[in-house]
């Protein structure tokens, strides 16, 4: 009992960690984001072409943000859509192994 309690605290240790590792992960390139834009708004106030160029970035930005942003939700149908094939897959199997037991064939899985 008391090993088990150990292992389960144990564990809830390393997610709390893994949540936090990630939490720092996003802020560092939160802060590089944020520093980059400021470096390039500085050159972007000096010159009309420096200027196009920060609004082109941001624009860059925006778009990958935009792609990322849909991505969880094709990758939550994609997964739904895999696990309906697999589905249906067993179920077509099964019905395969009653017909050929139907018939007086054996069926080695």
């Amino acid at each position: 009992m008391h090993i088990q309690g150990k292992d389960c605290q144990t564990r809830k240790y390393y997610a709390t960690y893994n949540t936090l590792l990630g939490i720092k992960e996003l802020m560092l390139k939160e802060t590089s984001l944020l520093n980059s834009i400021r470096l390039q708004l500085k050159d972007a106030l000096t010159s009309p072409a420096s200027r196009k160029k920060l609004i082109d970035s941001m624009e860059g930005i925006l778009h990958r943000t935009q792609q990322r942003a849909a991505y969880p939700r094709s990758w939550k149908r994609c997964k739904l859509l895999y696990s309906r094939s697999r589905k249906l897959m067993k179920l077509s199997r099964g019905n395969m192994q009653l017909q050929f037991q139907s018939k007086g064939i054996t069926v080695l899985s």
